[in-house]
């Protein structure tokens, strides 16, 4: 299958589905028609091939840096979205952590009132703030307060 083309030699339908190179499209022999012209038609018409060959070429290596860059955009993306997903992960783990942490702070207040409780119980009848149970040391018997 051949490569469908203008006459400027824009690709307009490559026959490998890759698109060609505007440069490697025109051909650049000149008609017959061209060396029955004048000279100074013929040298209009070799400057304006040149100057097409030389915009094609710029074309060429333009879209050859685009290519590239786009390359580089995909990259900077895919690392972009690991950076993302780290992230989230990180986020999820600081959750976590708060929800054991507020676990253990109304444990601790749920004992710290159970605590005041009894507290305020021993108050209230008056009981001592001393060890009901006292171990002699020297004869190793144990002394029951009431």
């Amino acid at each position: 299958m051949i490569a469908e083309t203008t006459a400027r030699g824009r690709v307009l339908k490559p026959a490998n589905g890759k698109e060609k190179l505007m440069a490697d499209t025109l051909q650049v022999d000149p008609p017959s028609s061209v060396s029955e012209l004048p000279e100074s038609r013929q040298a209009a018409w070799a400057q304006s091939m040149a100057m097409y060959q030389e915009t094609a070429a710029q074309l060429d290596t333009m879209r050859i840096e685009v290519a590239k860059l786009k390359s580089d955009i995909s990259g900077y993306k895919v690392a972009l979205d690991a950076k993302d997903s780290i992230m989230a992960d990180l986020e999820s783990k600081v959750q976590t952590m708060q929800m054991v942490r507020d676990e253990a702070v109304a444990h601790r207040a749920k004992w710290e009132a159970l605590f005041i409780s009894v507290q305020a119980q021993l108050r209230a009848f008056q009981v001592p703030a001393a060890p009901f149970v006292k171990l002699h040391e020297e004869t190793g018997d144990v002394e029951i307060s009431q």
